[in-house]
């Protein structure tokens, strides 16, 4: 009985190797890019680590052990795969001949599988593609401004000036809000049910800034429109 606990032992280790003893083979050394999590997947004779972009290590498979290392070939393409307990991941990696991708392949316990294909590792991180905005999205330019941000800006359906405070605080009616928006110029503005402003016409721009209100009619194309900060009026009698 001795024996074959012996046995079995010996079978079990012989299934998990340090990564210290890794021999990657045929199977080519370098670093590729996880773009998605700018993580730097580095393969060197005996090891592999993955870095974060400032170089600093994440994750040192030398300090784990693994099990069901392989290394074999897919077609023409060089390939490894492994099982990390103390992730609960394993692990599959592609190296195309044809390219300088690596295909990685993740199965993670009680999460779906990762699949992503991996670009060289150039120590720059791509620049992401630009956002475009949204397709008629309103905005609101304001030119000479006394300094950057504004606690708030609001549009309403209005083509005079309000009156006072009170006017404004207690307006009834046919007067209602129709976009608003805060930051820096050019503000985004958005409806009141949170969709993208797109109307065109003459309507009243309430500006907040610090202590005070600021007020101008202005005409809106698409949603969009400049107004200058100069030749606004500032919202008179705020006690009514």
């Amino acid at each position: 009985m001795k024996k074959l606990v012996l046995v079995l032992f010996v079978a079990l280790v012989a299934m998990s190797v340090s990564a210290q003893t890794i021999q990657l083979g045929n199977f080519p050394v370098g670093q590729w890019l996880d773009h998605n999590y700018n993580a730097i997947w580095e393969f060197s004779s005996n090891n592999i680590r993955i870095l974060y972009p400032n170089g600093a290590v994440a994750h040192d498979f030398s300090n784990y052990t693994i099990q069901n290392f392989r290394v074999f070939m897919e077609g023409t393409a060089p390939g490894i795969s492994f099982t990390c307990p103390d992730t609960g991941r394993s692990y599959r990696f592609i190296k195309p001949l044809n390219n300088n991708d690596l295909v990685m392949e993740i199965d993670r316990e009680g999460r779906p599988s990762y699949s992503v294909t991996q670009q060289t590792w150039t120590g720059q991180l791509p620049t992401p593609p630009a956002q475009p905005a949204a397709a008629g999205g309103g905005t609101l330019t304001i030119t000479n401004p006394p300094y950057e941000g504004y606690d708030s800006v609001t549009v309403y359906n209005k083509t005079a000036l309000f009156g006072g405070w009170r006017e404004m605080e207690g307006m009834g009616g046919p007067v209602e809000e129709i976009a608003f928006g805060n930051g820096s110029s050019p503000v985004t503005l958005r409806a009141p049910n949170n969709q993208s402003f797109t109307r065109s016409g003459t309507f009243l721009v309430v500006l907040r800034e610090r202590w005070a209100c600021m007020q101008q009619v202005v005409t809106f194309t698409n949603g969009s429109a400049t107004v200058d900060f100069k030749t606004m009026s500032l919202l008179e009698n705020p006690n009514g």
